[in-house]
């Protein structure tokens, strides 16, 4: 349960970070988190591809469960509606239905993805891409059909790992590429900075 729960969670974050469209803020805290966000031209697309990343004090396995924590996943990605496996084809492969709330004017999004979960000594990779054709599209929903996501996670040494996200998707529907690039970083780092919080919360109760 806990590795299907990881997937749910790991492909959210790719919604979350790129169809939400909200005024910029100017947040101290999201200049301090000492966490690395990067921009990068899509080849084949006017929407930005991002890459985040950053180093917590923890273990790799308890990096792990907080992001396969179902009941914490609200606490670091707001904007969920529902998220529900549609098959488990292994341990580590499944697809998912995510559907997430947007705000007015834009539709609620719904990605239909397949996950698939590596376990090696040091790393833990977590490649999500879409699946659009595996599940009927919902009518109160716009169908995000292009889309590819990566989570890394590593252990640096005895003491610390480092949490490595990219991905790219084009949002559907009409969404601006010019406000959605410029609201990417943005959302991308406030969604990581919660979840660096809730990693080092962890770590530290244990």
């Amino acid at each position: 349960m806990m590795v299907k729960n990881s997937l749910i969670c790991c492909v959210i974050l790719v919604i979350v970070s790129g169809c939400t469209i909200k005024p910029a803020t100017n947040n101290a805290a999201l200049q301090n988190s000492k966490i690395a966000i990067q921009l990068t031209p899509h080849p084949e697309s006017k929407f930005n591809q991002v890459t985040a990343s950053f180093t917590v004090n923890t273990s790799k396995e308890t990096a792990f469960k907080v992001i396969s924590d179902l009941a914490k996943t609200p606490l670091w990605l707001k904007e969920v509606s529902s998220i529900r496996t549609l098959k488990i084809y292994d341990f580590n492969n499944f697809l998912l239905q995510t559907i997430l709330d947007s705000p007015w004017p834009f539709k609620p999004r719904e990605t239909i993805t397949c996950v698939t979960t590596s376990f090696e000594d040091l790393t833990i990779d977590i490649a999500i891409k879409s699946c659009n054709k595996r599940h009927p599209e919902s009518h109160n929903a716009v169908r995000i059909s292009q889309l590819n996501s990566h989570w890394q996670i590593t252990q640096i040494n005895d003491t610390s790992v480092n949490v490595q996200y990219s991905a790219w998707l084009d949002p559907a529907g009409n969404v601006p590429a010019y406000f959605f690039n410029r609201q990417l970083p943005t959302q991308t780092k406030r969604s990581m900075r919660l979840l660096k919080q809730l990693i080092e919360d962890t770590n530290n109760v244990k």
